[in-house]
């Protein structure tokens, strides 16, 4: 299914987030979003941004195309939106990238995957899976960290391309 939109929010504010938003928006092919919070959390677990700061580093954003939707998140009020609003309301808006004639499969990790037809075959070692793997299952419930790792290891010997990793078991 395709979504409707992808994009972050929560976790950082918009100055540390932007590099983040750039690698998804030129990553994907259809609406992308941002709704950063109002900084980083202070020592009291506030947020220090007020609406100008705040709507300032999103018209960065802005200014560089690409914003489809945004808003805000922890820390923001009302006035951070009107705010923003006001500030990006000239802008023009992300345009979405000329779909590939034939596109690729793209996976998301600690890296990019892109996994294009020169690429070939690639390889995806499922027993870093509790759904997978009962021997993977039974060292993750006990604890056992370092075993657990072994398998993933056997996985890459293997010569596995990617590894599914997976610890939800309901």
């Amino acid at each position: 299914a395709k979504a409707f939109t992808v994009g972050i929010n929560c976790a950082l504010g918009a100055a540390q987030m932007k590099k983040f938003y750039k690698m998804l928006c030129d990553m994907n092919t259809g609406w992308c979003h941002v709704y950063p919070n109002a900084g980083l959390p202070n020592a009291m677990g506030g947020y220090d941004e007020d609406p100008e700061i705040f709507s300032t580093n999103l018209y960065d954003y802005a200014k560089d195309g690409l914003l489809n939707f945004v808003g805000g998140c922890c820390g923001t009020f009302p006035s951070h939106i009107k705010a923003l609003a006001d500030k990006v309301k000239e802008c023009k808006p992300r345009q979405l990238p000329e779909l590939p004639k034939y596109p690729v499969m793209q996976l998301s990790g600690l890296e990019p995957g892109i996994l294009t037809p020169e690429k070939g075959f690639q390889w995806v070692g499922e027993r870093c899976n509790l759904m997978g793997s009962a021997k993977f299952k039974k060292l993750v419930d006990a604890y056992k960290w370092d075993e657990a790792m072994e398998v993933c290891l056997a996985q890459c010997e293997k010569h596995a391309d990617i590894l599914d990793f997976n610890f939800d078991s309901d």
